[in-house]
């Protein structure tokens, strides 16, 4: 053997630890730029599909990708564990209350009987179902409106999340990476806390152009957007126009655009204007 050869030797064993620790044992993450995460998402899907293919799971990597929806929110899947479970994440504006939602077992309403409840929404059918806590009670529940129970609804009954958090900055789901959340129909998950974060956003604000208080969204700073483009809104604008159903308020030429309202749930299709001025 040459003087060289054991430097090899050694070289190629510390290449194939490094390669067992990021694949086999550790964590992998692909970054996604804004606007590509539909498309970058297909690797992760792929990966995980083969873990859960792989018939000793133990191995199975925690692979996560990050990046930023076309709307500018920031989006985060993992998936991990040996059962295999998938965990998705999207920013939310930074105040928002803290808010565990949860399917209500036998203990949780043992629990009902004993302690009241964190949080009542008035939704009868809603609070027999899930169990809700929050250590800001009242601001948690004002965050659980219609819509958003709607939605909340859809993610457990369509994808079988077992647990969704919201906390400043994030809005979060869990389920097992089954038939109904399996990696193909991450995308869709991802789409759907999209809108719900676009929900739970939604700020009162006064818009001069409709002469009274309608719907903003805020980003993660609280500054309030124009719910389609995105871009900065002040309530002040001569071109805003509102959906008469949800009373969300964005730019006429956003709203034609779309051809409707863009807020998740709502379907508005006809639009309040700015009222003529005399």
């Amino acid at each position: 053997m040459s003087g060289a050869e054991p430097v090899v030797a050694v070289l190629a064993l510390l290449a194939c630890v490094t390669v067992w620790l990021l694949v086999g044992r550790g964590r992998t993450e692909v970054p996604l730029h804004r606007g590509d995460v539909h498309q970058r998402l297909e690797g992760l899907v792929a990966a995980a599909t083969r873990a859960l293919d792989e018939p000793d799971r133990r191995r199975a990597p925690t692979l996560a990708h990050k990046g930023v929806l076309e709307g500018g929110r920031r989006v985060r899947v993992a998936f991990f564990g040996p059962a295999g479970r998938v965990r998705a994440a999207v920013s939310v504006r930074r105040d928002a209350p803290p808010l565990r939602v949860r399917l209500e077992g036998v203990l949780d309403r043992l629990r009902k009987r004993l302690v009241p409840e964190d949080i009542v929404t008035g939704d009868e059918a809603f609070d027999a179902r899930f169990f809700l806590q929050s250590a800001r009670p009242d601001e948690g529940a004002e965050a659980l409106t219609n819509d958003v129970r709607r939605a909340i609804k859809k993610a457990f009954t369509r994808f079988d999340v077992d647990r969704l958090e919201l906390g400043p900055g994030e809005l979060a789901v869990e389920a097992d990476a089954d038939e109904k959340c399996a990696p193909d129909r991450w995308q869709e998950l991802v789409e759907l806390l999209d809108e719900t974060a676009t929900l739970i956003d939604i700020r009162p604000v006064h818009v001069r152009a409709l002469g009274g208080e309608r719907g903003l969204v805020r980003d993660e700073d609280g500054r309030t957007r124009c719910v389609y483009c995105r871009d900065g809104l002040s309530g002040d604008e001569d071109d805003l126009v509102a959906c008469e159903r949800c009373r969300t308020a964005l730019h006429g030429a956003c709203w034609e655009e779309h051809g409707g309202c863009p807020v998740f749930g709502c379907g508005g299709r006809t639009p309040e204007r700015p009222r003529l001025r005399g």
